[in-house]
């Protein structure tokens, strides 16, 4: 088993809250975290047995929890920075003068979905028009539309992945904002997949 589905199985049974930081960019420093920890409570060193170590000591059970609130606190400290950070950058954005600089995540969003919209309709109605011009050449034309369409990929890729971030860290901050504390849909979705039945 990889280290993460090890972790995942010993969180979800031993520390429920801290399954969470299992998923995205650091799940893999979380999941050496937690293995590490279960090892140092239990002295077990198969990976494979930590679970059934920490299920057979009521002891190394607290003794990994207690530790595991630790590195709760540690994580919810360093995204409480990470979100004070994002909030003076955005402040600082709000303040300035310069009218791109402060709406340049709403003006990066409307960029897209007009450039969006005009290959769309220039795709489709070029082709349209290419098929309707010169049926006998349809295979050719699909076959060339759809290579030209592939050749975009990456840079829809790129683009929609910045305005995919921009919509998240938006919402955290109407989160925040709101006083609302907690996970938002995704990380709510994925504690409801770990938590213990």
């Amino acid at each position: 088993m990889d280290p993460i589905s090890i972790a995942l199985g010993i969180a979800s049974y031993a520390a429920p809250k801290a399954a969470r930081w299992l998923f995205g960019d650091e799940a893999e420093k979380a999941a050496e975290e937690v293995i590490g920890t279960a090892r140092a409570v239990t002295g077990e060193s198969d990976e494979t047995k930590l679970l059934d170590a920490l299920k057979a000591s009521p002891e190394a059970l607290a003794a990994f929890q207690a530790q595991m609130q630790e590195l709760e606190i540690r994580k919810l400290e360093e995204e409480t920075k990470r979100l004070r950070t994002v909030n003076a950058t955005m402040q600082a954005e709000y303040a300035s003068d310069d009218k791109v600089v402060k709406r340049w995540r709403p003006v990066f969003g409307y960029c897209m979905a007009v450039t969006w919209v005009i290959q769309i309709a220039g795709t489709t109605g070029g082709t349209l028009y290419a098929i309707i011009a010169a049926p006998a050449n349809a295979g050719a034309i699909l076959t060339a539309i759809g290579q030209a369409t592939a050749a975009t990929v990456p840079m829809w890729a790129v683009g929609l992945s910045v305005v995919g971030v921009s919509i998240i860290q938006r919402s955290q901050d109407k989160r925040v904002a709101a006083g609302v504390a907690g996970p938002g849909l995704l990380a709510g979705l994925a504690q409801k997949l770990t938590r213990p039945r």
